[in-house]
């Protein structure tokens, strides 16, 4: 997949939008859920995640790719009434709070980590 190129949010949205009608790895793993992009928040069932080993995406308003080599750390974050998949990541143009809602996070992170993927999860210690 090409790096994700540093533009304005209109560059960047053509720029999804042609990749992702590019022939790619069909999603292995996909799960709907809320998702939480910086301020705003959208709750289940407006968000989509889907997950191969090169990339975990997430459509809320917008379709986010998350190439594996820009995901820094992947781990549990509690709301007030959810728990949910925090996203660090290093795409620039991308909010850096970044968080997918899940009803089912045992599965999830079951899912991610058979795609290798490491979930950090502190309330599993």
């Amino acid at each position: 997949m090409p790096d994700v190129p540093r533009t304005t949010d209109r560059q960047r949205l053509k720029w999804l939008l042609m990749t992702s009608r590019k022939s790619r790895v069909p999603p292995i793993f996909s799960q709907i859920g809320g998702a939480r992009i910086g301020v705003w928040n959208a709750s289940w069932p407006l968000a989509w995640l889907s997950a191969t080993r090169a990339d975990i995406s997430v459509r809320c308003w917008f379709n986010y790719t998350f190439p594996k080599r820009y995901i820094q750390r992947l781990s549990r974050h509690r709301g007030w009434f959810s728990t949910g998949l925090c996203i660090e990541h290093d795409i620039p143009d991308y909010s850096p709070f970044f968080v997918f809602w899940t009803l089912d996070f045992a599965k999830l992170k079951r899912e991610l980590e058979a795609l290798g993927y490491e979930v950090h999860d502190p309330l599993a210690s």
